[in-house]
């Protein structure tokens, strides 16, 4: 690097690549610096002095330089491909692409041509001169077509899969006569703007530096074994190229450092400027191992090499301490803890945060700290200056470990620093397993003993319902059998009475008239029957309109005068079928009792409802009981009375101080509904 007094030094110290020159010197490519040779013995660096390369060997710009297997140095300057010896210093191939064209090289170690004008080419040796050799690759042929400009890198692995990359073309793998698309371990694609920096294998696996961080495939069938970023270790997202180390570790160029990646451990050291580098960004392609085994990185400021057994890392570990603990919005001093404290959280909304402090005074500002919450978060690399914080953990027991890691990527035994309890909610308990299960239980026992009241009330409905048919049917029969039985028995008598007189010769015209009235009579007391046990009148108003119609025609048959005090309008009120039949029948009897007996010539008919009560009242205007007991003796007023205990209603017999007799039906308006 400049600054060194160096006895020469190149125009610019920006390194493009390296390649073997012969044991003990490596020749190296400098942007606008040309072409130099350093000897690793003395550490000199000089100028290639080729004299048909001409002034380019000093000031043009030799980029992707790599040796073949022949140990043939190949270069590319602008549109120019050239092959150097060595051995002579002659150049023994040369060739000027009118495309665009690149070197690449293969995992085996062959050399690679390509060109968007011309198919990729492999260089062979025949008796010791360089031939090209066209690759049957016809996926990634046509895919080169396709482009505008070439793919800055270019390589092919052990399976001939050609695998190239740029900005403006991002990774892609060709494998004959189709394109190989990577995925990560669900199966998913690749990003789509991913850039492969580099590309080596060891171990039937295939390591690949890249702008987003390292991979780690399995060579035969490319699945993905590892991806490695900054949450891993790495210091840097951005690689640029990789070499192997002695102990099968890798070293690695990036944007900021080299990094020793030990490939077992899965731990990564980086060095920086402090511990001697040319600068912390490095260049890609420039990056090479030699035949003595020195591993060379180039960068924008000169290059590093350096033996990798020779290199010793700090062999202090960093210890881990907590010197702040935030539970719920709650500072919590750590002093006052145990050892291995237990934090309690809600569960639900619950936080902590975490500070930490790491101890290790090598390179301090390069200090780490490694944790992971066992059954809850995998390892993790984090600065000093980030808290560990810690939201909604779901219910358990967790315990948080914690490693240092000093400047040289040491990592210290793991320490448990605190264990973290978040309760069971009470709704995913067992005895909340047992509330909601007696609550299902009860529940459902409700639900099937509704069910059961239900079925069991329409049962009784059912059976209620038949009960009031077969009471119906009953009293019909029975008021058949009363009124309508006696008269046809009378009819029966009188015909055989006439039967008789018209054997002896003597008229029959009374028992003909009789037998008339009779029949008029039986069909007044069916249709009063049939009024009765008809569910259409069930309206306190027809039961109403029935008594006036009944004592009216009753009336006019006896030429007596009637008079009806009813509300109005009429009330429009059920009524139940047992009201209806037996005020009905009191009525009637009522009626034809003060035509029959008491001479009157004016009879009225009243009824009145009340808040509570109702009353219902015929009064005849005649001669009054006179010495008859107040309540009677007759049969018509027992049957009278008995219908009126039936209904749960008082029946009164009075005879007025102004004359006439008055019965009155009065009661509850419950009466009304039975």
């Amino acid at each position: 690097m400049p600054g060194q007094g160096l006895p020469w030094e190149p125009p610019s110290w920006f390194t493009l690549g390296f390649a073997q020159w012969d044991l003990e010197r490596v020749l190296v490519s400098f942007y606008q610096g040309g072409l130099a040779l350093f000897d690793e013995r003395t550490l000199r660096l000089t100028p290639l002095g080729i004299a048909s390369l001409g002034s380019s060997a000093i000031a043009g710009e030799h980029h992707m330089l790599t040796n073949d297997r022949a140990g043939r140095v190949w270069t590319k300057e602008g549109s120019w491909i050239r092959a150097i010896d060595p051995s002579s210093g002659r150049i023994v191939h040369q060739h000027r692409d009118t495309c665009d064209i690149r070197i690449g090289r293969s995992v085996p170690g062959d050399v690679l041509l390509a060109s968007l004008c011309t198919p990729l080419r492999r260089v062979l040796d025949t008796r010791g001169v360089p031939a090209l050799a066209p690759l049957h690759v016809p996926a990634f042929s046509d895919h080169m077509k396709a482009l505008n400009n070439m793919p800055q890198r270019i390589t092919m692995d052990r399976e001939d899969r050609v695998w190239i990359s740029s900005e403006t073309a991002p990774l892609s793998v060709w494998s004959g006569r189709e394109r190989v698309v990577l995925a990560d371990r669900n199966k998913v694609p690749l990003d789509p703007q991913l850039r492969m920096t580099d590309l080596a294998e060891a171990d039937d696996m295939l390591w690949m530096t890249s702008d987003q961080g390292l991979w780690q495939w399995c060579a035969k069938d490319l699945s993905l074994l590892q991806h490695f970023t900054v949450h891993d270790g790495l210091p840097d997202q951005f690689l640029y190229s990789l070499l192997p180390g002695e102990d099968g570790s890798w070293w690695i160029s990036s944007n900021n450092g080299l990094i020793r990646a030990d490939a077992q451990q899965h731990t990564f050291t980086n060095y920086t400027t402090s511990d001697g580098l040319q600068s912390k960004e490095f260049n890609s392609n420039a990056a090479f191992r030699s035949a003595s085994g020195r591993l060379y990185f180039g960068g924008v400021n000169g290059f590093n090499h350096f033996a990798p057994d020779r290199v010793r890392t700090d062999g202090d570990t960093a210890l881990v301490r907590m010197i702040g603990l935030t539970v719920q919005d709650s500072a919590v001093d750590p002093l006052k803890l145990e050892a291995t404290p237990v934090i309690e959280l809600p569960h639900g909304r619950n936080s902590m945060r975490i500070d930490l402090a790491v101890l290790e005074f090598s390179a301090p500002n390069s200090n780490r700290y490694r944790y992971r919450i066992e059954g809850y978060a995998k390892w993790t690399t984090a600065a000093p200056d980030r808290p560990i914080t810690i939201t909604n953990m779901p219910h358990g027991t967790y315990t948080v470990e914690v490693a240092g890691v000093n400047g040289h990527g040491l990592i210290s035994d793991p320490r448990t620093l605190l264990t973290i309890h978040v309760p069971l909610p009470f709704w995913s308990s067992p005895w909340a397993y047992v509330l909601m299960g007696s609550m299902l239980v009860a529940v459902v026992a409700t639900i099937a003993f509704l069910i059961y009241r239900g079925r069991v009330k329409q049962r009784v409905l059912h059976t209620e319902q038949i009960m009031k048919d077969l009471r119906i049917r009953t009293r019909l029969a029975q008021d058949l059998h009363d009124d309508v039985g006696s008269g046809l028995a009378r009819i029966a008598a009188l015909a055989r009475m006439a039967e008789k007189r018209a054997d002896r010769g003597d008229p029959s015209t009374e028992q003909v008239s009789k037998v008339g009235a009779i029949s008029q009579e039986l069909m007044d007391n069916l249709r009063d029957v049939v009024w009765m046990n008809d569910p259409r009148n069930g309206e306190l108003a027809a039961l109403l309109l029935r008594m006036k119609e009944h004592i009216r025609d009753l009336c006019e048959a006896n030429d007596v005068q009637c008079s009806f005090t009813l509300p109005e309008p009429l009330p429009e009120r059920r009524i139940g079928s047992a009201f209806k039949r037996n005020a009905f029948l009191i009525m009637k009897e009522a009626a034809h009792n003060a035509g029959k007996y008491s001479g009157a010539q004016q009879l009225d008919l009243s009824f009145a409802l009340q808040e509570q009560r109702f009353h219902c009242t015929l009064r005849d205007h005649g001669k009054g009981l006179g010495n008859a007991p107040v309540l009677g003796s007759g049969n018509g007023f027992t049957n009278m009375r008995q219908r009126a205990v039936e209904l749960g209603a008082e029946l009164a017999i009075t005879s007025p101080s102004n004359g006439g007799t008055s019965i009155t039906l009065s009661g509850p308006l419950t009466c009304l509904d039975l």
